[in-house]
């Protein structure tokens, strides 16, 4: 995965396949949530909500909540539903906190970005772990980066609308993304 973010709520996600390319790309503006399937010639827009985030990846958070945990900050509750008090310690260096229905683990290095994320979504126990290979590199990035343009010839689906997760992003049954 590679990622590109602009406090306190632009965010852009790109999903890599196993054999390369962009399996899922996934940006927002703040404002406006978009989603582009390369390989399906597929994209959705809809208002940045968790709802429509979690229609895509299963984590139902807020894009400035991604943003936040990327720069290296809890925007959830400690354990138990508690404040997450800043600098609060596990014993292997993570910062835990709760996040809707998540279980978030943070660690972060020395430039205070995220090193890892850890995330177990509390009903369905699933889980994904984000970890740091390079970077972050501080650069100033096009507004455009955040809300893409729709390739031509691309279709509408209902990505980010009603319906059941997709899971596009970690369900191997669907490596094109087609969803269950």
């Amino acid at each position: 995965m590679a990622a590109a973010v602009r406090p306190p709520d632009r965010l852009r996600l790109e999903f890599i396949g196993p054999m390369g390319g962009v399996r899922l790309l996934l940006a927002t503006d703040g404002s406006e949530l978009r989603a582009i399937l390369p390989h399906e010639r597929l994209y959705d827009r809809a208002p940045a909500t968790p709802r429509a985030v979690a229609r895509v990846t299963g984590l139902r958070f807020r894009p400035a909540d991604l943003v936040a945990l990327m720069r290296g900050k809890l925007p959830c509750a400690g354990a138990g539903g508690s404040p997450a008090p800043a600098g609060t310690l596990e014993e292997d260096g993570t910062k835990p906190c709760r996040l809707d229905d998540a279980d978030v683990s943070l660690r972060v290095n020395e430039a205070s970005w995220a090193q890892s994320i850890s995330i177990v979504l509390g009903t369905s126990h699933q889980s994904i772990r984000l970890d740091l290979v390079d970077g972050p590199a501080e650069a100033n990035l096009a507004d455009d980066l955040f809300a893409p343009a729709v390739p031509e010839g691309y279709s509408r689906g209902n990505l980010l609308g009603d319906g059941q997760p997709l899971f596009i992003v970690d369900d191997p049954a669907h490596a094109e993304g087609t969803g269950p």
